[in-house]
């Protein structure tokens, strides 16, 4: 079973918090449908997008990085 990692930033009130988090191949093919990388960078892109639309007055902002 295939592991894909990636980083979240939270920025909040001009502080940084960040957090190493994995999903497994099952997590992504409950998510996209697919087990592959290309997959996975999919998901992590639309994650970026969502988060451009727009946060709450005040939220925290989340930027994902996919990692190796």
């Amino acid at each position: 079973m295939s592991e894909y990692r990636y980083t979240r930033y939270a920025f909040k009130d001009g502080t940084r918090h960040e957090e190493l988090c994995t999903l497994t191949s099952g997590d992504v093919i409950v998510r996209t449908g697919r087990d592959n990388r290309a997959a996975f960078l999919e998901m992590v892109n639309g994650w970026n997008r969502a988060g451009l639309v727009g946060v709450p007055h005040g939220g925290p902002v989340y930027v994902f990085v996919a990692e190796d």
